[in-house]
């Protein structure tokens, strides 16, 4: 059998945020302790839309004795497509608030 996994799902919290070595954060040491191979899937920002989007991607690959960590984000984090050829996209643009990264 090969060794047990531990999956992560979420946002920047189940990162190795602002910790220069990834191997530094809480899911790397976790899963290090347990004996674990950690697979990391977390994303900064990311609503719980996208983090449930993302275990249903990769369930297929995920064994019954792997190890499953899903850290929510605030219920009122959303992302939002945008169509750059849809009209009604491009006005709700026009008049929204705009953060740049």
């Amino acid at each position: 059998m090969d060794q047990p996994v531990m999956w992560v799902f979420g946002p920047s919290m189940c990162l190795a945020f602002n910790i220069n070595n990834e191997e530094q954060g809480w899911a790397n040491i976790l899963s290090n302790r347990i004996g674990m191979t950690c697979r990391n899937h977390a994303q900064v920002a990311a609503d719980n839309f996208f983090i449930y989007s993302s275990y249903k991607d990769n369930l297929p690959q995920i064994n019954k004795h792997d190890l499953v960590v899903i850290g929510w984000s605030h219920p009122y984090r959303k992302s939002f497509v945008l169509d750059r050829t849809n009209p009604r996209h491009l006005d709700a643009l026009e008049h929204s608030l705009l953060y740049k990264l």
